[in-house]
């Protein structure tokens, strides 16, 4: 990565790292290097420490397969290809798993994502809603109106369906129907999410409706470390994966834990 930052600096372009494909879809990459790490795997399991260390491009599967031997195994999502990385990003689900395991943590990071606190009829309507629309074309129009900020215009008609059919390409539509109609499984209460004590970072952009969320987590935890991004949004053009301020903050935040 430090090779390929120095070779596209001069050409004035920016990096996307992909790992198994999750994510691609909805992104543009123009004036883009894409850097695939899928190639890059590897896992090195500690049985004492009852942690692993994988390289960017291990999938789950490779983590149970290394772990097994020692007894061991991973907290995993339900599908084995998804890469290690990619899953661990969620803003929402490493809010849970901190609740649920926070002895496998070190430090946790969460862009954008504060985790689930309640759940509603409404709630459960817009998993529906975005659920089925999953099903149809692979995207969700009304999560993308959601997590847009207010004023903001959604892409063309024409743009969504090059979305559609790049995500159609990449992913399995009914899978992540399935993950969204699970969202109330990944509810926490208010006392759990107060009780974690691991070095939490949280990273959020300030037109990002998530933002609202991470506010309440630190309310409820006020040891999490809140880092918000001015201008950044959730996704898109100024969406918080693209701002050079995301990674400053997760350097300074690992660099002194040794884990960057």
């Amino acid at each position: 990565m430090r090779s390929d930052r120095g070779q596209s600096a001069p050409l004035g372009l920016k990096i996307a790292v992909q790992g198994t494909g999750h994510g691609a879809p909805g992104t543009s990459l123009d004036g883009t290097m894409l850097v695939n790490t899928s190639r890059m795997t590897g896992v090195e399991v500690d049985p004492k420490g009852r942690t692993a260390r994988v390289a960017a491009g291990t999938i789950w599967a490779d983590v149970v397969d290394a772990a097994v031997p020692h007894g061991l195994t991973a907290l995993h999502g339900s599908a084995h290809d998804v890469g290690v990385v990619g899953y661990s990003l969620g803003g929402h689900i490493t809010s849970q798993l901190l609740t649920l395991r926070p002895e496998r943590f070190i430090s946790a990071t969460l862009i954008a994502g504060s985790g689930r606190f309640g759940w509603s009829a409404e709630l459960a309507k817009e998993a529906e809603v975005d659920a089925s629309e999953m099903e149809h074309e692979c995207i969700s129009r009304s999560l993308m109106t959601r997590l847009s900020p207010p004023g903001a215009a959604l892409p063309s008609d024409d743009s969504l369906k090059v979305l559609s059919s790049a995500c159609v390409a990449a992913q399995d539509r009914l899978a992540l129907a399935a993950v969204t109609r699970s969202r109330r499984d990944h509810v926490m209460t208010r006392a759990a999410a107060a009780s974690v004590v691991v070095p939490t970072l949280a990273i959020v952009g300030t037109d990002d409706p998530m933002k609202a969320g991470l506010d309440t987590l630190v309310r409820i935890r006020p040891s999490v470390k809140l880092v918000v991004v001015n201008g950044a949004t959730h996704a898109g053009p100024r969406g918080i994966l693209r701002r050079p301020e995301l990674l400053a903050a997760l350097h300074g935040f690992l660099s002194p834990r040794g884990s960057f």
